[in-house]
């Protein structure tokens, strides 16, 4: 059988999906990747047969640029023949799925976050969410990453609970994310590992950070993920840089090998506002790293407060300062048990196994219907 994967950006299908396309191909299916080109396109050529570029403007909603999109892939459906298209992130749930319903081909959806659309009451909001409703009656299955992503559709009437299911993130792959030998650092040190947004509470941090240090509590903080360029949503390089020239942070850009980033770190934290099942997360606590998280759909899932890790108040400096606080406070053994319960939690919740089980029950039943 034939199956498109579609994402918004190769760096998504070469960081995330690659192992659903090995199950997929390993089943002898045979597997076409459609996304844009950037700066990963060419290492995922190496590892998939069929690769097709597409031109995708990730934000916004001009409506010519969108319209594109959407001829885009009604010549590419139209090419490929394929008998399920697998769809991840807006616009491809959106204008894949009205494409593919042209041929009459099955989707599978993912809504791997809530992102902008909820967290911002803009115009482009309320047209994306009139779209996600249009598309997603023409979609065979939904899977949301957490149960409050789901409910919520559902509530606002995006989405029938009928045609939806849960699937725990895209996987980890628990024998690379271990650590082979757990050793303090001399400072301890706290990650964040994610995009520059302000939506991820990095402001907050920054404040918590600020009042970390005054409090005389000693311990170095690492920003690693990319500059978000789109207007009013990113952090920008001015600003990393004033902390940078502060003391308050290290910026350690984008990091490509993130097994060998997390066994120098001693904490990861992530003060979101919200989350589908963050990623940096799960890798963490792979890793057995204890985590600082917000208490917020997504992160909540994966931290159990107090049991792998401390949950915060979204939104809330003083919360994550007083999580931080406790955090560095811990004895190295508390520590350690923190760790220990997060890895156990991600090899029986968020493992790759789980998730590749979820995707092929998901595939048969389509194909038997």
């Amino acid at each position: 059988m034939k199956i498109t994967v579609v994402a918004n950006t190769s760096w998504n299908i070469f960081n995330f999906r690659l192992p659903l396309l090995r199950e997929l191909e390993s089943f002898g299916h045979e597997v076409h990747v459609i996304a844009p080109i950037d700066d990963y396109t060419e290492e995922l050529k190496k590892k998939v047969t069929h690769f097709h570029p597409i031109t995708l403007s990730r934000k916004g909603t001009n409506p010519f640029k969108d319209i594109s999109l959407f001829l885009q892939f009604l010549h590419l459906y139209k090419s490929i023949k394929p008998q399920l298209s697998i769809q991840y992130t807006i616009k491809p749930n959106i204008y894949g799925v009205l494409a593919a319903r042209r041929y009459h081909i099955p989707c599978i959806c993912n809504v791997t976050g809530l992102g902008t659309v909820f967290l911002h009451d803009s115009l482009g909001s309320k047209i994306a969410k009139r779209l996600y409703k249009y598309s997603f009656k023409h979609s065979q299955l939904v899977f949301f990453q957490n149960t409050a992503d789901r409910d919520l559709f559902v509530e606002k009437g995006l989405c029938k609970p009928q045609i939806t299911d849960i699937i725990p993130g895209s996987g980890i792959n628990t024998h690379h994310f271990q650590q082979e030998k757990h050793s303090e650092q001399k400072t301890f040190t706290f990650a964040y590992v994610g995009r520059m947004l302000f939506d991820k509470g990095i402001v907050e941090l920054i404040e918590a950070i600020k009042e970390f240090k005054k409090s005389g509590y000693k311990a170095s903080f690492i920003f690693a993920g990319a500059v978000e360029t789109e207007a009013d949503l990113g952090i920008t390089k001015d600003m990393i840089q004033a902390w940078e020239k502060e003391g308050l942070i290290h910026y350690a850009n984008v990091v490509k090998d993130m097994k060998t980033f997390l066994a120098e770190i001693d904490c990861v934290v992530l003060p979101s506002y919200r989350e589908g099942t963050p990623r940096a997360l799960l890798e963490a606590a792979s890793m057995s790293l204890p985590i600082v998280a917000t208490n917020v759909p997504g992160c909540k899932e994966v931290v159990i407060d107090e049991k792998n890790g401390f949950l915060c108040e979204p939104k809330n400096s003083h919360s994550l300062l007083e999580a931080l606080k406790k955090m560095v406070s811990l004895p190295l053994n508390n520590r350690l048990l923190m760790g220990q319960a997060g890895r156990k939690r991600v090899k029986e919740c968020f493992s790759d196994k789980v998730v590749l089980t979820k995707y092929r029950s998901a595939i048969n039943n389509l194909v038997s219907r």
